[in-house]
């Protein structure tokens, strides 16, 4: 998916569950992908006419929400034992 095609990103993101279900690494990897979607977004070239502002505060809170996850998914992962051992450290 590229910027060309901004309207086919935002169906398939609007289509996303953003709350956190799964295992966590299933929602690592949607968060992964909710934020390639969203990048893709930002990069269309329609947000930068006139028309394209309201997509820009719909865009921002989208990012607002994924920064969220970042935070919980960090919260998450702060928890899990493979932090502890000496492999994880010298990485």
């Amino acid at each position: 998916m590229t910027a060309d095609h901004p309207q086919e990103a935002g169906a398939r993101y609007a289509g996303r569950s953003p709350g956190a279900t799964g295992s966590f690494i299933e929602q690592l990897l949607s968060f992964g992908t909710d934020h390639i979607l969203q990048h893709d977004l930002l990069a269309s070239p329609a947000l930068t006419t006139p028309k394209g502002a309201p997509e820009i505060t719909v865009r921002a809170a989208t990012a607002l929400s994924l920064a969220r996850r970042a935070l919980d998914l960090q919260e998450g992962l702060a928890g899990l034992p493979l932090h502890q051992g000496q492999t994880f450290r010298s990485v």
